[in-house]
This record gives C-alpha cells, sequence and structure tokens, in this order.
C-alpha cells in the first residue's frame, strides 16, 4: 500500500521537475532577442546573447525607403546607430533576425 501510495507521489510530481541540461538548449533557428532603445540621436541595440554571425540593421521611412543600414559583428563593442541626421517623423527598425520596431523621431529639446 505504502509503495502505491510512494509510487503515485512520484509519478505525479515527476513532470514538476525540469533537467537544466534540456532547458539550457536553443531552440533551432530562432535569433536571439535585441532589446532598443531610441534616444534623441541614437538607437541603441542590445542582444541577449552577442550573435556568431554579423546582423544588419534597416531604418525605413513609413513609405518604406530604406535611409540608413549598418552591420554589427560579434567583435563590436558598442551596438548603435546615429540617427542625428535623419528629419524628424516616423521610421521603422528591421533586424536581419526579422525583428522590426517602430519609432518616432521627434525634434531634440534645448534648454539652457
Amino acid at each position: 500500500m505504502k509503495a502505491n501510495i510512494l509510487l503515485s507521489l512520484a509519478l505525479w510530481l515527476l513532470p514538476t521537475f525540469q533537467l537544466p541540461a534540456q532547458n539550457d538548449l536553443p531552440m533551432p533557428g530562432l535569433a536571439p532577442y535585441v532589446e532598443v532603445v531610441v534616444a534623441s540621436d541614437k538607437i541603441w541595440l542590445l542582444p541577449e546573447e552577442t550573435p556568431l554571425k554579423e546582423m544588419k540593421a534597416q531604418v525605413l521611412q513609413s513609405n518604406g525607403k530604406v535611409v540608413l543600414e549598418k552591420a554589427f559583428h560579434s567583435s563590436q563593442e558598442g551596438w548603435w546607430i546615429d540617427i542625428s541626421a535623419l528629419p524628424q517623423g516616423q521610421y521603422q527598425l528591421v533586424l536581419s533576425s526579422g525583428q522590426r520596431e517602430y519609432f518616432e523621431k521627434h525634434p531634440r529639446k534645448r534648454t539652457i
């Protein structure tokens, strides 16, 4: 009787245990997520993990025209795009991983 209860309890709890070796494996085909921080004059790209290959980024206007392009490599220290020369408006950042981010460029407010 006790053996049956213990066996039932073990089988009931077994799915709740997660093995670290299984959870640390990356999913094939998925690119790492890149956090995008838009400032008034730069876009900072902060990847979860540094990709082994190069990652390309394009900034598109709202009509789909490419206005900036930049490639990033794993050996680079800072991943950022200078957008200070862009006029105000709505833009889209497209990464080679397929990730898309939308942002709006506002004129810089200057205070003295």
